[in-house]
């Protein structure tokens, strides 16, 4: 006769299989969703593969070009086939804040050559707060088969990648974002507000969508994490002859908010400007064009997109900036 202790010892390690195969199914399931599904991490890869194969044509046509980068306020903000029409060829590989200064610094950096411009165009906050690997930053690097963008640390440069358990964990919805998926379901709206892949063939974000626009804000102070790693890509670029700047992205700001406003985007680029060059842009980051905004205050519709960049564009050509020495004279 079989005893009981005996069967309960047979019966323990199926149980640990087959928990064991329902956490792998799950696990398996839930990056299928995340790399495949999930509308905004697509968005991003075919807006990078866009990105990507307009500025390896500028590199072929022309000797240098110029690259933009940051968050989707530049995404947006950059009409960078007018530029190209200009005189200046601009690669326009901005993507979205979610992914963290980190990513979005090193996604860049893929099509920097020995003799091009690099202009960071990072939104302002995303410098303010200490740096971290962000989850859709994971994401978005595994996804382009680039997971070393996703390190968190503060290197411009290595080859140690991210570890299994980074990897395995990042291909995971998070719960914030099941919770949002779940919300917009019940409530019957687009699970996603762009339209996937609608980007102009030189790389720039488009969207129809229109809501009115704030004024953002924050702290103007760089973080301690911040200043590391601008001081190292700094050094990278200079190690490689790539001439490097910050230029501030355009907020929609009301004439009550601009004062504010400025004074903080100031306190930020004079920082800046004592690790690496800062366009001078004179409207420090303000804008008051309300109906040139699309749907934030920081994503300019096309129309105020190619006007962002009728002025961007002679800043680079006659490399207008400002020192520590400027900026300070403008300090209140």
């Amino acid at each position: 006769m079989t005893s009981s202790t005996s069967h309960s010892k047979t019966a323990a390690p199926r149980l640990v299989i087959a928990l064991a195969i329902v956490a792998l199914i799950s696990w398996a399931g839930a990056a299928a969703y995340t790399l495949w599904v999930n509308p905004e991490l697509r968005d991003f890869t075919i807006g990078a593969r866009v990105k990507r194969a307009y500025s390896q044509e500028l590199t072929r046509q022309f000797a240098h070009k110029t690259i933009i980068f940051g968050g989707s306020s530049s995404s947006f903000s950059v009409d960078n086939c007018y530029a190209t029409e200009l005189g200046v060829p601009i690669a326009n590989l901005a993507l979205g804040a979610g992914m963290g200064a980190q990513v979005l610094t090193r996604f860049a950096l893929l099509e920097a050559n020995p003799g091009d411009t690099l202009i960071m165009m990072m939104e302002p906050g995303l410098l303010h707060e200490k740096l971290e690997a962000l989850q859709l930053g994971q994401q978005f690097a595994i996804a382009i088969n680039h997971p070393e963008l996703a390190r968190n640390d503060l290197l411009i440069e290595s080859r140690r990648g991210i570890s299994p358990g980074v990897y395995l964990s990042a291909l995971r919805p998070g719960g914030f974002h099941i919770g949002l998926v779940l919300a917009k379901l019940t409530s019957r709206t687009p699970l996603y507000r762009y339209k996937v892949g609608e980007y102009k063939p030189c790389g720039q974000k488009i969207t129809s969508v229109r809501l009115p626009p704030t004024c953002p804000g924050g702290v103007g102070e760089l973080s301690a994490e911040s200043r590391v790693f601008l001081g190292n890509l700094r050094d990278w670029c200079k190690a490689r002859n790539i001439r490097l700047a910050y230029a501030l992205p355009w907020g929609y700001c009301a004439p009550d908010a601009m004062t504010r406003f400025r004074q903080q985007n100031l306190t930020t680029v004079r920082d800046i400007a004592g690790i690496m060059d800062v366009l001078a842009d004179p409207r420090l980051g303000a804008y008051g064009e309300k109906e040139q905004f699309a749907d934030t205050g920081l994503h300019l519709t096309e129309e105020g997109a190619r006007i962002r960049t009728a002025e961007l564009v002679p800043l680079i050509q006659q490399w207008k900036v400002w020192t520590v020495r400027d900026l300070e004279a403008m300090t209140p």
